[in-house]
């Protein structure tokens, strides 16, 4: 059964290590989701392999392996994560097929998890 888990609001191209995944906007506006779904809250259990597969907007899916540690992966881990593995993408746009959006068009917003594969829900 396919999971989803609010990964707050990443924008790989302009997401800073170690930030907040919410902008100053969002927690003035929606301060309730903010304290409900906080930066340091663990959202990938501890002690498992994910593949994470970025597949938009790409022609040619990218696979990174997920390994969440001893104590799991917290959302802003997750953010430090996968803007990496998308910044690696956009390195070598032509082997992935991008097509359509700079990295700084890119909005992730979702983690859905299907038993050890996560896809990611973007907006551009």
């Amino acid at each position: 059964m396919k999971k989803a888990i609010a990964a707050g609001y990443i924008w790989p191209g302009r997401y800073t290590e170690g930030q907040s995944v919410y902008e100053p906007w969002y927690a003035q506006e929606y301060p309730q989701e903010v304290i409900d779904s906080p930066d340091d809250e663990v959202i990938l259990e501890p002690n498992k392999n994910y593949t994470l597969v970025i597949d938009y907007p790409l022609d040619n899916p990218a696979k990174f392996n997920v390994e969440t540690g001893k104590n799991g992966m917290t959302r802003r881990e997750f953010a430090n994560f996968s803007t990496q593995a998308y910044r690696k993408v956009y390195e070598s746009p032509e082997v992935y097929g991008v097509w359509g959006h700079e990295i700084y068009d890119l909005t992730i917003h979702t983690l859905y998890i299907d038993e050890n594969t996560i896809t990611l829900g973007v907006d551009s």
